[in-house]
């Protein structure tokens, strides 16, 4: 009798191996499909990258290592019981596994649950903002004074932004002596009158995706020195994770309103931010919602 013959003998008349059988099976089922679950959440932008390496990673070590090593135990000791039965016909030496097995379908259920709370929280703490759907559907938005502001997307390369169409971009010079040496910006979109910009910085500094919470963080360390009110969350989009700041900041003669993110692109920081005088801030709190929650990556 061949091996394989004697396999689906052994399941056929031992009642603890066919047990065995379908509780790993069971078990390897359920294995796989958390594991392509997460894959997917992962590659449709819903989990990050680090939420996907730390699940899979866990299933793999407390599941599918162990599972492995229990079926080539089994293997070995099916093989013996094989090499005996040549000898004396008897298939009752096979030992009951289905014990561990079934702590390892506990296991599966409870990770199972448990991945499961930390996503739907993940995904509720990470969630695009307030009225983003409202947002990405028009390119006009209305002010709380009723002017009607019109807007078009510019194209930054490897992302996009909803941009004023009655902004230009502000020149070189203007750049140099509007903002302080070795901090000017790489782009800059403004009003006729200078009080009302739309600033990119698009430089080479590293900043990897799973950076940017702990960026922000600092940044926040950073402004509290000389402003109280910082307003500080994440989102994310697309697959990338985005950092949010509100804040206002004092200047020479007036205050400043400033709303930022930043994100990572190809692992390059990227900071989109807007910022006016505070004589105009009630009135474009609204159009820098709109502007920043406009980005869309490509």
């Amino acid at each position: 009798m061949k091996k394989s013959e004697f396999k689906k003998l052994l399941k056929n008349q031992n009642r603890a191996a066919k047990k065995y059988s379908l509780y790993m099976v069971a078990a390897v089922l359920i294995f796989f499909a958390m594991a392509v679950t997460f894959s997917y959440l992962y590659f449709s932008g819903i989990l990050s990258l680090f939420y996907y390496i730390v699940t899979e990673s866990i299933i793999i070590l407390l599941i599918g290592v162990p599972l492995i090593i229990i079926d080539i135990k089994n293997d070995v000791e099916i093989n013996r019981i094989y090499k005996k039965y040549k000898i004396d016909n008897d298939l009752s030496t096979y030992k009951d596994k289905t014990k561990i097995i079934t702590i390892f379908l506990l296991i599966e259920i409870v990770l199972g649950l448990i991945f499961s709370i930390l996503i739907v929280k993940h995904t509720l703490d990470n969630k695009a903002p307030d009225g983003y759907q409202e947002i990405s559907n028009t390119l006009s938005i209305t002010t709380n004074k009723g002017n009607t502001i019109e807007t078009e997307y510019q194209d930054l390369g490897d992302f996009s932004v909803k941009i004023p169409k009655e902004f230009g971009i502000m020149s070189s010079e203007a750049i140099s002596a509007k903002y302080p040496i070795g901090n000017e910006p790489s782009l800059v979109y403004t009003n006729e009158t200078g009080s009302i910009n739309i600033v990119f910085n698009l430089n080479d500094t590293p900043m990897e995706n799973n950076q940017i919470e702990e960026y922000i963080k600092q940044m926040e360390a950073l402004y509290s020195q000389y402003t109280e009110n910082i307003d500080v969350g994440f989102f994310e989009r697309d697959g990338h994770k985005i950092g949010e700041i509100k804040f206002i900041s004092p200047a020479s003669d007036t205050n400043i309103y400033n709303h930022l993110i930043a994100f990572s692109i190809d692992g390059k920081l990227r900071i989109l931010s807007f910022n006016c005088t505070e004589k105009y801030m009630n009135e474009y709190k609204d159009v820098s919602e709109f502007i920043i929650n406009s980005i869309t990556f490509k």
